[in-house]
């Protein structure tokens, strides 16, 4: 009789496990973020160490949560996915072919080891873009750097989003392409 209890017991347990959703979780940067369509779209960075980034492709889609407190801090959105100033170049992230593009540049100058409250950064938005003189300086935390560099007119006329880098965001979700709770990983540092 005892055995029959336990066993029906287990059963119940078991059968409410099974139906109960797993969360699970995405990190990425946000490549856009839209309130109005209520979307967020993110590359998902595979090494999962924000200091070494790999963002791979495709680009994840997510509806973003019913509830807004649910966004801890709204993220920026960008296109930028790398800028290597070794080997002159800007890696983009282009929503129109949803593959990467490496636009070459000419670095102009360079000031390293900086910090966010350092004079040519504190109080600044970034990028800088200069029509007249056709130059984009940005500022990269990660590499505590700002750069200034020059590319081909057609890359000058993208939008100014195209070389911001999005901020890494962490999705949890129960349901595929639907977001649960959002955390920006980069504006909690």
């Amino acid at each position: 009789m005892i055995r029959h209890l336990f066993a029906g017991v287990l059963f119940a347990i078991l059968c409410c496990a099974a139906s109960v959703a797993v969360a699970e979780t995405q990190q990425g940067r946000t490549i856009i973020f839209d309130q109005n369509a209520k979307t967020i779209l993110i590359l998902p960075n595979k090494s999962g160490d924000m200091k070494s980034t790999d963002y791979v492709l495709p680009a994840l889609s997510f509806t973003l949560p019913a509830d807004p407190a649910a966004i801890d801090i709204p993220p920026v959105a960008g296109g930028r996915m790398r800028l290597d100033l070794e080997k002159s170049f800007v890696r983009i992230y282009n929503p129109a072919t949803s593959a990467y593009e490496e636009i070459p540049i000419q670095v102009l100058n360079i000031v390293k080891d900086l910090t966010a409250d350092h004079e040519l950064v504190k109080g600044k938005s970034f990028p800088i873009i200069d029509a007249e003189k056709k130059t984009i300086t940005e500022w990269s935390p990660r590499q505590g750097l700002v750069a200034t560099f020059t590319a081909d007119d057609k890359y000058m006329a993208m939008p100014p989003s195209t070389w911001i880098a999005g901020n890494e965001v962490l999705i949890h979700f129960t349901t595929p392409g639907k977001a649960d709770r959002i955390e920006n990983l980069t504006k909690k540092k």
